[in-house]
């Protein structure tokens, strides 16, 4: 590994507690967004992480945090973990050190057994996330590239114990409609504790893809049906949110929230006497505190209840992610009266709503993810030549307030330009949030 990718390799472990442990992957998903990439856009390649490596990195391991594997939150590309032949004894070793540090695996399933799950039973605390999709053999072959069968999988975690969510990029028009539904009937039955609908995401790259022919409005339908016949929460990615009202999507079975009785469209109003921010101020305050007394509002009944938990122990509500308060904490420190924020077409409402709450009239402006194009409206993929165009023709400000995500630790975008270039080609400041 050249210092380079060591560098970004830990980063990745220090900054976000991610551990890679390969780049390789079985599947060739329709919707991989690394078939959709932009020309030179820097991507990074690992090799199997080895047991005797672990050495050297795990002291970078923060043991009061959950220790992921499989997702990325650098340019590291994260394949399957279960390729690894290692994983196993991996987990091992992470447990014997940070023997209660809860581990979280991001997986496709194709590779678990009952000889691995068995493995997996004596890992605990353990969580799994699996990008299901479908459970049709027949179209896990044509959107997955890969025949292969999940059920029994599934229903062996559920018989050992070990927690999992679930996750599908819904491409109904390829599946149809009741193919996705009985895909979402059968995780909830099978006991999965969250299940998240991806709307896919295409580039000007995509070609003629399956994933450019979701209808959104037709999607968002679905959503609202399929929450209305299972008490499995169910999550919408990305949610398409206009407010911050700290509204659950219900609780996870058995989890201190369900047994408190709180459930999907309660409103969380007070935690210990706090007035929540937003969904994720709520779900934060309510995870760090130790039995907090909650007051819901239930239509027009206003209820209050005690969730019996541990400090920092997850208390099983699911919100829609909204926004971070300390976004909003951070502009009130810096912004003043000629301030221009730059946000993404997605954030742009949450982001207005919660300004106005906090009592500013800020100036907002969206901004296109041009290097990507496609559907593409976040802003961890913006780019500062995205913000150069989109602040071309503005006027009347001279302080450009920009989101952290589409920064590095070095505050380089994917492109490796600096916000000083921003700085250098229009003459304003620049702060990053």
């Amino acid at each position: 590994m050249d210092n380079y990718l060591y560098y970004k390799y830990i980063h990745s472990i220090s900054q976000f507690n991610i551990l890679p442990v390969t780049s390789r992957c079985n599947f060739h998903c329709l919707f991989c967004s690394h078939k959709q990439n932009p020309p030179g856009l820097e991507t990074l390649t690992i090799e199997d992480l080895k047991p005797s490596d672990l050495e050297d990195i795990i002291d970078f391991l923060d043991p009061e945090k959950k220790i992921v594997i499989g997702e990325s939150a650098t340019r590291i590309i994260e394949g399957e973990p279960f390729l690894n032949s290692y994983l196993t004894d991996i987990l091992f070793i992470l447990r014997k050190n940070f023997p209660s540090t809860p581990l979280q695996i991001t997986t496709n399933g194709s590779l678990i057994d009952e000889k691995i799950i068995e493995k997996l039973s004596h890992i605990k605390p353990l969580e799994l996330h699996i990008s299901v999709n479908t459970i049709s053999e027949k179209y896990r072959k044509k959107i997955l590239g890969l025949n292969t069968c999940l059920k029994t999988a599934l229903e062996k975690l559920s018989s050992y114990n070990i927690p999992f969510s679930a996750s599908i990029v819904a491409l109904p028009h390829v599946t149809g409609r009741d193919e996705l539904e009985e895909t979402i009937m059968f995780l909830d039955r099978t006991g999965s504790e969250i299940i998240k609908i991806f709307w896919p995401s295409f580039t000007e790259y995509t070609g003629e893809n399956p994933v450019r022919y979701v209808n959104l409005d037709e999607l968002k339908d679905f959503y609202k049906h399929i929450k209305s016949l299972i008490k499995t929460p169910v999550i919408l990615e990305p949610p398409l949110l206009d407010d911050v009202t700290a509204i659950t999507e219900g609780s996870v079975a058995g989890s201190p929230g369900d047994i408190a009785g709180i459930k999907e469209g309660d409103e969380i109003i007070s935690i210990e006497g706090y007035e929540p921010k937003s969904r994720v101020d709520a779900f934060n305050k309510i995870n760090s505190l130790k039995n907090p007394a909650v007051t819901v509002r239930r239509k027009k009944e206003i209820l209050s209840c005690n969730i019996i938990k541990d400090k920092g122990e997850k208390s099983g509500l699911t919100f829609l992610y909204d926004l971070d308060w300390a976004v909003v904490d951070r502009i009130k420190h810096v912004i003043t009266d000629n301030s221009l924020i730059a946000t993404s077409h997605l954030a742009f409402n949450i982001l207005d709503r919660a300004l106005k709450k906090e009592g500013l009239d800020a100036r907002l402006l969206p901004v296109k993810n041009l290097f990507f194009g496609g559907n593409i409206a976040c802003a961890g993929l913006l780019t500062v030549d995205d913000i150069l165009m989109a602040t071309g023709k503005e006027k009347n400000f001279n302080h450009l307030l920009l989101p952290s995500v589409m920064f590095d630790e070095n505050a380089f975008d994917l492109k490796g330009k600096s916000c000083f270039d921003i700085v250098n080609n229009r003459g304003f400041k620049c702060d990053i949030i």
